[in-house]
């Protein structure tokens, strides 16, 4: 009798544990999405500088491995944060899509493992202006001399058009 009388107790402990959770839960979303959107505000507003919103987006990328973030813009755009290992390590960077079709910014976040003068030039306007006001049907040169990390970006950036394409066109 005794071992039912526990059993009980901890069912209703579990189901009142289980309530409390939900409930904080369902309180502290919104200000979580807030506070991922606050991180990267900064990033963001590199591409954006007109008192832009912006919404993330929970999106499932499946096989897109590169992809770690969408960001809707409140005019339209859409934003992806990617990350893929160029030479030197991760080269982080966020692109933006516009609804023309066309590629509305770009900027390289870190690349702190590359060489210097070689695969950190993807963080300088010379490959940001090989992709910005590209149409994202087109494809983006790579920059002689850092090949296979401006090759990691734009195989990225890809990705980015290709989920664009399947979830947002």
């Amino acid at each position: 009798m005794k071992t039912v009388k526990l059993a009980i107790f901890l069912a209703i402990v579990s189901a009142l544990s289980g309530l409390c959770l939900s409930a904080v839960n369902d309180v502290t979303e919104p200000i979580i999405k807030e506070a991922a959107i606050a991180k990267e505000r900064a990033n963001l507003q590199q591409i954006y500088t007109g008192g832009e919103t912006f919404e993330v987006i929970e999106a499932d990328f499946g096989d897109y491995t590169t992809l770690q973030g969408v960001y809707k813009v409140s005019n339209g755009d859409y934003v992806y944060k990617g990350s893929k290992n160029g030479y030197g390590g991760p080269c982080v960077y966020l692109v933006a899509i516009g609804s023309d079709g066309t590629f509305k910014g770009f900027a390289a976040l870190d690349l702190s493992n590359e060489t210097n003068g070689f695969g950190s030039r993807v963080g300088t306007d010379e490959f940001k202006n090989n992709v910005v006001g590209t149409k994202i049907d087109e494809s983006i040169d790579t920059l002689s001399g850092a090949t296979v990390t401006s090759t990691a970006v734009v195989d990225s950036i890809k990705e980015a058009v290709a989920h664009y394409t399947e979830n947002y066109k």
